[in-house]
């Protein structure tokens, strides 16, 4: 498509593979999706909140697997609001000449994410809160970041180039140029980032008449990056002496370098290598060429299409029903089945107005029996009178009464003790015996109630959170009945019930559900899940439901 214009609609909510606290598993979903080589297109005052992406241009399969040329190029992106994004606020790939102005990405994954972008211009734009960065592009030649605010971000501004062999090597590699190089990062406010601008790999990147600061570290000059013009900006540290000074510039380039004298700071800064970055000259404020951002295209409709006060927002709003996302502000009761990995559950009340909760079983309480929505409820098992025993699956349901009717609730809770053993491996456990790898003390255990490990990109070391092993043990009092298990794993993931194996996913990939059904005779059944984990991202949840007798 060519030459359409896109203005004041409301795109909002065009999400999947995302419930708030329960999975997050990426799966591309977009407000307005631009691909196949669509060019010169124009997009004004559009509403695409709480998506996958709020807006997801990408050059399409053919550019990048079949031809290497073309791309989706030349569109205009103004005054749009694709706040709180699953993933990107704007993602735009494989194209050129691009333009992304004065639009809202803030409360997002990465507020923009333009890998193997040229010569587009990322400008004015409202980047705040993001949970990765505010800016990110690998394989980026060209592109002028201008006058945007990042603030509170783990990067606010991250170039990089690594080695993507699928594309560099492939047909788009070949084509053309896939280096990071002569981006421009001038006149931006990137302010409260744990590292306010990193690059890696990058060559010839100017960075002018920032206002940057860092948290951590203002500028991180990564492997192999030779910066650009570094001049007249204000590197801003702490305002007080007793707060941890972050570090002006964290060099691991492989060459000697030292910011330019035509910089300037305020606060509290500290060097490395005996550079004292306290010797540099002291700001009163920053003078800034104008921006020249361009003006916003002349569209027929002069509406811009914005959530209205009573519609609650955030990324935590975001949650899914049977139907698809849950209007947050309707009375509704979220998750109305679960079936819980421990002793506990969380059941989400949206909607406005009074509620009145209660359970059905007297040995489950409800921690917040009565009060304002929206809410969060924590159901919970009570100990039995006289320490009387009972099996490890315990059915709750629970009613809430609201101004506008009656929701309810129900599933399962789990009352077991796991014992969990977290080792650290050299030797990669598909290739090797996993009982020699986890052999010896394990680096950590725990003795928990709940198997569910949403470690995302941590894990259960302090550090160094690849290459690490799980063994967890139980033991499930049940009565007689057909069972079903169900695990998320990142990566592998093994569970044994008594000697049987009854899920085998032994494998490197990303976040995956495995189910089995089983059936159980009354009694006491040993349970051993077995888990490894190799790089990035890493999970480990277990859940049993009684689904028949």
């Amino acid at each position: 498509s060519r030459r359409c214009t896109v203005a004041g609609n409301f795109c909002d909510w065009c999400v999947r593979g995302y419930s708030h606290g329960v999975y997050h598993r990426g799966q591309d979903s977009a407000g307005i999706l631009v691909f196949e080589q669509c060019r010169e297109n124009v997009f004004v005052g559009n509403s695409a909140t709480h998506g996958g992406d709020g807006f997801f241009l990408y050059a399409g399969n053919e550019t990048t697997e079949k031809t290497g040329v073309g791309g989706s190029n030349d569109n205009l992106v103004f005054e749009n609001d694709f706040s709180h994004a699953v993933a990107n606020g704007i993602e735009a790939t494989f194209s050129e000449n691009n333009t992304f102005v004065r639009n809202d990405c803030s409360d997002s994954d990465h507020g923009v994410w333009a890998g193997y972008s040229r010569r587009s211009l990322i400008g004015g734009n409202k980047i705040e809160s993001c949970k990765t960065a505010g800016v990110s592009i690998e394989h980026g030649q060209e592109n002028r970041i201008v006058a945007n605010r990042i603030t509170s971000a783990p990067a606010g501004v991250h170039l990089w180039w690594d080695f993507d062999k699928a594309f560099v090597d492939g047909v788009f590699g070949k084509k053309g140029d896939t280096s990071s190089s002569s981006n421009q990062i001038h006149g931006n406010d990137i302010l409260s980032c744990d590292v306010a601008v990193r690059l890696v790999q990058d060559r010839s990147t100017s960075i002018r008449w920032n206002v940057i600061h860092g948290r951590e570290i203002l500028l991180d000059l990564g492997a192999k990056t030779t910066p650009g013009s570094v001049e007249h900006n204000l590197f801003s540290g702490q305002r007080s002496r007793t707060r941890p000074r972050p570090l002006l510039v964290r060099n691991e380039s492989g060459a000697a370098w030292a910011v330019p004298a035509k910089n300037e700071r305020r606060g509290y800064l500290r060097g490395e290598g005996g550079f004292d970055p306290m010797t540099m000259p002291t700001a009163l404020g920053i003078v800034r060429p104008p921006s020249r951002l361009p003006a916003t295209p002349n569209v027929s409709t002069k509406r811009r299409a914005r959530l209205g006060p009573d519609t609650p927002r955030g990324r935590e709003q975001i949650r899914i029903g049977e139907w698809g996302p849950v209007d947050p502000r309707m009375p509704h009761a979220w998750p109305a089945y679960q079936a819980a990995a421990g002793a506990t559950a969380q059941v989400h009340l949206s909607g406005t107005g009074a509620y009145l909760a209660s359970s059905v079983r007297k040995d489950v309480e409800i921690d917040k029996p009565q009060g304002e929505l929206p809410a969060t409820l924590t159901v919970r098992l009570l100990p039995l009178p006289g320490g009387a025993q009972r099996g490890s699956i315990v059915p709750f349901e629970i009613k809430v009464k609201t101004d506008t009717g009656e929701l309810s609730a129900n599933g399962t809770l789990l009352d077991v003790e796991w014992d969990v053993a977290f080792h650290r491996w050299t030797k990669d456990p598909r290739e090797n015996d996993f009982a020699a790898v986890t052999k010896g003390e394990p680096g950590k255990r725990e003795r928990i109630k709940s198997l569910d490990f949403p470690w995302q990109n941590a894990g259960p070391f302090e550090k160094d959170n690849d290459r690490f092993a799980t063994v967890a043990t139980t033991v499930l009092q049940l009565d007689a009945g057909r069972y079903r298990i169900r695990t998320v794993s990142d990566d592998g993931v093994r569970v044994y019930v008594g000697d049987k194996r009854v899920i085998d996913n032994w494998t490197h990939h990303a976040p995956t559900e495995d189910v089995c059904e089983l059936d159980l005779t009354t009694g006491s059944h040993a349970v051993r899940v077995e888990h490894f984990e190799i790089d990035g991202w890493a999970h480990l949840s277990f859940r049993i439901e009684r689904v028949g007798k």
